[in-house]
């Protein structure tokens, strides 16, 4: 699947559908996404266990986790970077708008559908996909990158990895 402003020659045929995206909009797709595989009946026990042993800000517990490891560990660098560890400042709590992120509410796919406008049935097709793929393959071009905030959006795509 391919999901690109434009149609280009370079994927001419070889993609099962091309989804149109509005520029610039990479990362609302990927958090609405996101949100679905969170919610996935899969989730707990096919994402979770990979995200628990390998991932710290996930969730507010691996960051208290990670921030009592450093500020036990008698390094002053360490140290350092404790005091500015913020368990309220998790991904998942991003995600599905909780907490200290209640105000601007969930990623849904209703709300990504206004921004990116991939319709919402789509958005939860392919975050089903990604959970149900033997072995999903996510590729995401430098495009995405070469734009006003293209870090935040690569930093979107990237998680998508994290949570299948």
């Amino acid at each position: 699947m391919m999901i690109d402003p434009r149609y280009t020659d370079s994927m001419a045929g070889k993609e099962t559908a091309w989804l149109a995206i509005r520029p610039g909009t990479d990362a609302a797709f990927a958090e609405a996404v996101a949100y679905e595989m969170i919610n996935s009946p899969l989730f707990d026990a096919q994402s979770r266990p990979f995200i628990e042993k390998h991932c710290v800000g996930f969730d507010a517990a691996s960051i208290d986790a990670q921030k009592a490891e450093f500020e036990a560990s008698g390094d002053a660098t360490k140290q350092a970077y404790a005091a500015h560890m913020d368990s309220t400042q998790n991904y998942h709590d991003y995600i599905m708008g909780l907490n200290s992120f209640a105000a601007q509410g969930a990623r849904t796919p209703e709300w990504a559908e206004k921004i990116c406008g991939i319709p919402a049935a789509k958005i939860r097709y392919i975050a089903d996909k990604l959970m149900t793929a033997k072995a999903p393959y996510i590729v995401v071009g430098a495009g995405v990158n070469r734009q006003a905030n293209g870090e935040q959006n690569m930093r979107a795509l990237y998680m998508l990895s994290v949570l299948t």
